[in-house]
């Protein structure tokens, strides 16, 4: 799994959030739901027309005790400031483990997750901040087998 450690200044992003269950992996199962709803509706391109760079994040926010077995996951895009209509959510400066996965959007996605908790957490010299974690979408055609998508996620030594 190609991957780097950078070092990135404050930014923000404005989506739509929806709360999911981690019971049995039923997240991995309705979060692509919620995608597919997004772009039926049309409501994902309507939130793409405010997009400055044409990328758009899936962003998995930290864990709130209260919620033990579920979390927030937003839908989004990077903006400076929040979008009307839109949750608005900003992520201080970090060092982030960010995994380039290449090919259409789906498994390899979904396996580079599962990789990153099982494998490469228990064993990196960093332990996750308490800070979003961002699938971070490039334009592009996400069926194509080159396909570019990163996976941020935020650390500090342990």
């Amino acid at each position: 799994m190609n991957h780097k450690i950078e070092k990135k200044e404050a930014f923000g992003f404005s989506g739509m959030t929806r709360t999911f269950s981690m019971e049995d992996g039923k997240n991995f199962v309705a979060i692509p739901k919620f995608w597919n709803e997004l772009m039926v509706d049309g409501r994902f391109e309507i939130m793409m027309r405010k997009s400055t760079d044409g990328k758009c994040v899936g962003v998995c926010m930290p864990k709130i005790p209260a919620m033990e077995n579920s979390f927030d996951y937003i839908i989004g895009i990077f903006s400076e400031k929040g979008v009307p209509g839109y949750d608005y959510h900003e992520v201080p400066s970090v060092e982030w483990a960010i995994f380039e996965v290449r090919g259409p959007i789906g498994k390899e996605l979904q396996k580079t997750c599962k990789y990153i908790m099982s494998e490469w957490s228990p064993k990196a010299g960093y332990e996750r901040a308490n800070l979003p974690e961002l699938e971070v979408y490039h334009a592009g055609d996400v069926n194509d087998k080159d396909y570019l998508t990163e996976i941020w996620v935020p650390i500090q030594e342990k």
